[in-house]
């Protein structure tokens, strides 16, 4: 068992400054931010901004042994506007990481060096727009107000944008955004 700590300030460096601890380390599991080069136990860094990308290192596994990662973003408040990002190089897939939460992923380790050596990384990115396929719409007016509800097929969705147009060949202007009651 082992941690590091990422920490996040305005006023902090991507460079080695005061704010970050270098990884002394175990005779085990190891595991550290990886910057510039050097290995560390605390890595302060600016905000992100536009897509940045953070290595987690881990080495001195055991090989054919299922580990978990668990990533505290309980105090990631800062990120607004981002996704937050698990890549993972061995399995090629990259996980959302839920801000405010504490996440676990779990993976195995095997005799190839690429299933731990610079195998995750944190990603700090701009989410885009997803299409939505929609399972029904229902549009009505009530008398006084148009009223439009919805069901579509995605899950973990944060919110919809309602736009409205008056003529097809003009752009749409947002009316609300509305928060999802994750049911699909």
């Amino acid at each position: 068992m082992d941690g590091a700590v990422l920490c996040f300030k305005s006023f902090f460096s991507k460079e080695r400054g005061g704010e970050d601890a270098l990884k002394f380390s175990n005779s085990t599991e190891n595991i550290a931010w990886f910057n510039g080069g050097s290995n560390f136990s605390i890595d302060g860094r600016p905000l992100p901004t536009g897509l940045d990308s953070i290595i987690l290192r881990v080495w001195t596994v055991t090989a054919n042994s299922t580990y978990q990662l668990s990533l505290d973003c309980s105090a990631m408040s800062f990120v607004k506007g981002f996704q937050v990002l698990l890549r993972d190089r061995f399995t090629r897939t990259t996980t959302t990481l839920k801000v405010g939460e504490t996440n676990l992923y779990a993976f195995t380790t095997t005799t190839d060096t690429n299933s731990f050596n610079n195998r995750f990384t944190l990603i700090f990115s701009t989410p885009t727009t997803l299409p939505v396929q929609f399972k029904s719409v229902k549009a009505f007016n009530n008398g006084s107000s148009n009223q439009v509800s919805w069901q579509v097929a995605e899950q973990d969705m944060v919110s919809y944008d309602v736009e409205f147009t008056t003529v097809l060949s003009t752009p749409f202007t947002k009316l609300t955004s509305v928060a999802s009651n994750q049911s699909g």
